[in-house]
């Protein structure tokens, strides 16, 4: 634009030159002038015919535009630029509590205190499991200790008690009769065991009679002289623990007071756990003179060693009590410095112990052994070390395998012990054994003790047996 504008002022300065030299050639009468300087004079004409440019800087196109457009955009109107909206929840309102009416002051609760079992709650709770016996010769009593999937019951009791009877009648918490039939019985233990149908009937639960001592405090309940109503309790303590070969059974010696009709009844701790059956009194010693305070109860030990085959159906004839020495067996006393323990075995058994982590004990006749393994490894849990066990040799005994009890506990010191016993017969030709395992763990170390004996021997070894176990100490 600018260079149209100036090319327009040069072509109107150029007409003004040419007019005016037209002009003066035609002006004779005036002196030639001095020649005139045409290119200095158009120069001079063109100058002053154009515009005093001012000079600018050299315009920023760039800057110029953006600028313009900048402009452009805020001469616009301002619009609030749409956002992607977001679901905004519904706003709950916040509830206004109700006004609570001011509560009337009440005494700040203390802490309820647990009742401490008292012998009145305890008999309150087992009093349903104790049962009359009744046979056309006389009264006894029994208890409830397992339940039959057709809603009958098993009842432990005295096989005297029902020697050869042929009806026998099972009241149950002095208000329900049924007639019980005999599953099968020990004679020489003098148990049996009785079934009835069908009821809801309270189960009495067996403690260990292994860990009752001398001095612990007992209780009978018994239908003591066939007194009509309910059973009769009487308390008293643990006076002895003994081993009565006339039973061939452990008996617990108790000043509880057991009168005819006591027979069979359970006698008690005083948590309402079975730790034996009442099965006779001692009113005279050998010389007739009358005695006070014996009564003796069949321990729990023993009856759980004859009830597998009682309750499979076992007969075995009764044999009348006389008096009997104990046997009289010679102990001698095993040490291993390897491992810091030592038992006492019969001095006829035979030791192996060319492997002191694995010593064996074994009878003359082969009938009954022991022994103690040390493992080398690392036990966290001992019951699950004793199942697993199981469960790993199980497939070892074909002929025979029956799990009878299993056990745990863990002391306060930290240490824990487990116990498991069970029957197994590996073929025809061996006997069926009864087989008793003990696993004790501590921080770093364990010791496991195996007891097991031929069934068909177990009376003439039990009372061995036990003072094998007891023997056991860890140095």
């Amino acid at each position: 634009m600018i260079d149209v504008v100036t090319r327009n002022v040069a072509a109107v300065a150029i007409m003004a030159v040419l007019a005016a030299l037209t002009l003066l050639a035609g002006c004779s009468q005036t002196p030639p002038a001095p020649t005139p300087d045409i290119p200095a004079t158009v120069q001079a004409a063109v100058q002053e015919a154009l515009p005093t440019v001012v000079p600018t800087a050299t315009p920023n196109i760039r800057a110029t535009v953006e600028a313009g457009v900048q402009a452009t955009l805020e001469a616009l109107p301002t619009a609030t630029p749409t956002l992607t909206p977001t679901p905004t929840p519904t706003p709950t309102a916040t509830p206004r509590p109700e006004p609570a009416a001011t509560p009337t002051p009440t005494a700040m609760p203390q802490p309820t205190e647990t009742p401490t079992p008292t012998l009145e709650t305890m008999i309150e709770r087992v009093k349903s499991g104790v049962v009359r016996v009744d046979t056309s010769s006389g009264e006894g009593t029994g208890f409830i200790i397992e339940t039959t999937t057709q809603e009958g019951a098993l009842v432990l009791t005295n096989y005297h008690v029902i020697e050869g009877e042929n009806r026998i009648t099972v009241r149950v918490n002095d208000s329900r009769n049924f007639r019980a039939t005999v599953v099968g019985y020990d004679g020489v233990r003098d148990l049996a065991v009785l079934e009835i149908c069908c009821d809801s009937f309270k189960v009495m639960g067996f403690h260990d009679s292994k860990e009752v001592k001398a001095g612990s405090e007992v209780v009978a309940i018994g239908y003591a002289l066939g007194y009509a109503g309910p059973a009769t309790v009487t308390r008293g303590i643990i006076s002895a623990v003994r081993y009565d070969p006339s039973v061939k059974s452990w008996v617990f010696q108790t000043d509880a007071p057991i009168n005819p009709g006591n027979s069979g009844g359970p006698l008690l701790l005083t948590t309402g756990e079975v730790i034996g059956i009442n099965t006779f009194v001692q009113t005279r010693d050998v010389q007739g003179n009358p005695t006070e305070g014996l009564g003796f109860a069949i321990a729990q030990s023993s009856i759980m060693a004859a009830l597998p085959d009682i309750k499979l159906g076992s007969r075995i004839a009764g044999l009348t009590p006389t008096p009997a020495p104990t046997p009289q067996v010679r102990w001698r006393a095993h040490t291993n410095n390897t491992h810091d323990y030592t038992i006492s075995i019969p001095s006829d058994w035979s030791i192996d112990d060319g492997d002191k982590d694995f010593v064996l004990f074994q009878s003359s006749d082969s009938f009954a052994n022991a022994d103690v393994f040390v493992p080398d490894f690392y036990i966290r849990s001992a019951n699950k070390e004793l199942t697993d066990y199981i469960e790993r040799i199980r497939p070892d005994y074909p002929v025979v395998f029956e799990l009878l009890n299993q056990s745990s506990s863990r002391n306060s010191d930290g240490s824990e012990v487990a116990y498991i016993q069970y029957r197994k017969q590996f073929s025809r030709e061996y006997c069926t054994e009864l087989a008793y395992e003990w696993l004790w763990v501590y921080d770093s170390i364990a010791y496991w003790l195996t007891l097991s004996v031929c069934e068909h021997s177990f009376v003439d070894y039990e009372s061995i047996l036990t003072s094998i176990y007891d023997s056991l100490t860890f140095n």
